[in-house]
């Protein structure tokens, strides 16, 4: 429902946030002087990277999504391709076999 895919929307936006603090902290505890202004940064450049992340699975899915779409049209043209191939050569025979029938009552005649 809505309301759910708002809550998963929601829980997964705040665990990416939880993870950015977490990742900035974690280079903050390997430095030597604690600045909240350098915290806001490294914040900003974790949170950056995880969108560029999310942002590349995302293309990576739809991509690959399109590509099997891609293969499934092709294989689906090749077919009827291969269908019409088979109705042409069922109407040149049908026509050549009415042509014959054509002449043998010509000369039956």
């Amino acid at each position: 429902s809505g309301v759910d895919d708002a809550n998963a929307s929601l829980r997964a936006i705040l665990g990416s946030r939880i993870e950015s603090y977490k990742a900035a902290l974690q280079q903050m505890s390997s430095l030597k002087d604690f600045r909240p202004d350098k915290l806001r940064h490294l914040l900003a450049e974790q949170e950056r990277k995880m969108t560029m992340e999310a942002a590349l699975r995302d293309h990576t899915f739809h991509a690959e999504r399109m590509d099997n779409e891609l293969a499934h049209h092709r294989r689906r043209l090749e077919e009827v391709d291969e269908q019409r191939a088979q109705e042409r050569a069922a109407t040149e025979a049908r026509i050549e076999a009415l042509e014959l029938e054509g002449q043998s009552q010509r000369k039956a005649a």
